[in-house]
């Protein structure tokens, strides 16, 4: 006697809102559908886990509250109500960020006296690598503009300032 076919599977849930994969928020809101699955989920249902813990049932959207810093894991599949296998989980990499970075500033070297400008390079060094590179156009700076913004390592930078005069001009 020939075996029987497994029974048909719904296909893996469509993630279709997630986390940045660095978020500054500690919370999380998840987004997904399953392709022949219906909208009041008559025939079918959601199973989700957070950092691989106790599956539990839940619905799109899926809010998630009060993340601690540090890495994240969520998965989720499709099970059915009648005869027709899970699907295959999907599974989506984030990480909260809720504090920034503290930076410190050291003066390199003295400054440097031309005729026509003052400039000053100061080292930037930043307690985890920046999620936007520190670029010259965002460098704010009283009396001063940033002329240019070298890339040390991943945590520190070369910041070279103009100093804008503050004394009259001689006459």
């Amino acid at each position: 006697m020939p075996a029987s076919p497994p029974p048909p599977s719904y296909p893996a849930p469509k993630l279709l809102s997630t986390p940045d994969e660095l978020s500054g928020s500690a919370a999380a809101e998840f987004r997904f559908a399953t392709e022949g699955c219906s909208d009041n989920l008559s025939d079918c249902m959601y199973i989700c886990s957070l950092e691989s813990g106790p599956p539990f049932d839940c619905e799109s959207p899926l809010v998630l509250k009060r993340l601690q810093e540090g890495q994240h894991s969520f998965s989720v599949y499709t099970d059915a109500k009648a005869d027709v296998a899970a699907s295959s989980i999907v599974e989506h990499f984030w990480v909260v960020d809720t504090v920034g970075p503290s930076l410190s500033l050291s003066q390199r070297g003295p400054p440097t006296y031309l005729p026509t400008k003052l400039t000053l390079e100061m080292v930037v060094v930043a307690s985890e690598p920046l999620s936007v590179p520190l670029a010259a156009d965002r460098v704010v700076a009283v009396n001063a503009s940033c002329e240019s913004v070298k890339e040390l390592t991943s945590t520190s930078f070369l910041v070279t300032l103009r100093i804008d005069p503050v004394w009259p001009e001689p006459t």
